[in-house]
């Protein structure tokens, strides 16, 4: 259960509910005809947003999933990280994601116990930096009747995130480093590469990420230059 001190409000239903695809799709994924496992490897960096959606919900929850959500996804994570291609331990990452799945739509039936099917509004992060409408559950960034998705490309998405959040004062490179890749230390061409991702996703919007100073970047105005 939630705790009795959050307010289960429409940004948590919505939280849930983008939880409960990205799990859908990690699970529905990884299994082939013949139910054969694909070995898989910290759930941080799946491109299925699932560590992601679980921050979000957190958020709604005191900073800390319920007990037993929490337990089922301290299991998940703690699979994922030590699976090493061993087909049992990847077996137990999909058992525990399905079951976190089964607790997800236990807690939206419990916020809808009459089977109410409400169609939640997007969980929007606002429209004030350089008027982007951004749509966190569907991963849509939209402007001036123009939109852009993200879908499945993680990281290029936790570039624009934590880039739109810093708005025109923006973030140095190793900043930026440790937003998208918190525990992994990458080579610098894997940001300059998600980096162009988000270019070309947001170029149907006339957005861009610049360099604004030493070792800064930032979302800029194509049409201001």
């Amino acid at each position: 259960m939630v705790a009795s001190t959050m307010s289960c409000t429409g940004s948590y239903e919505n939280a849930l509910r983008a939880l409960e695809r990205r799990l859908a799709k990690f699970t529905d994924d990884q299994y082939t005809s013949t139910l054969e496992l694909i070995p898989v490897g910290p759930i941080e960096e799946d491109d299925f947003g699932v560590y992601e959606a679980v921050r979000e919900v957190e958020k709604y929850c005191s900073g800390k999933l319920p007990s037993k959500a929490r337990i089922l996804w301290n299991q998940l994570l703690a699979f994922s990280r030590e699976q090493g291609g061993d087909p049992h331990r990847s077996n137990n990452v999909y058992m525990y994601a399905g079951m976190l799945h089964d607790w997800v739509t236990a807690e939206l039936m419990r916020l809808h116990p009459t089977g109410t099917n409400l169609r939640p509004e997007p969980d929007k992060i606002g429209t004030s930096y350089l008027e982007l409408c951004v749509d966190r559950t569907e991963r849509v960034v939209s402007r001036s009747g123009s939109t852009a998705r993200f879908d499945r490309k993680e990281k290029p998405w936790k570039v624009f995130l934590a880039l739109y959040e810093h708005g025109p004062t923006g973030l140095k490179r190793k900043e930026l480093f440790k937003a998208v890749w918190p525990d992994t230390v990458v080579a610098e061409n894997n940001l300059d590469q998600r980096i162009r991702d988000v270019n070309q996703i947001l170029e149907t919007l006339n957005v861009n990420v610049e360099r604004i100073g030493q070792g800064v970047v930032a979302l800029r105005d194509l049409q201001a230059n």
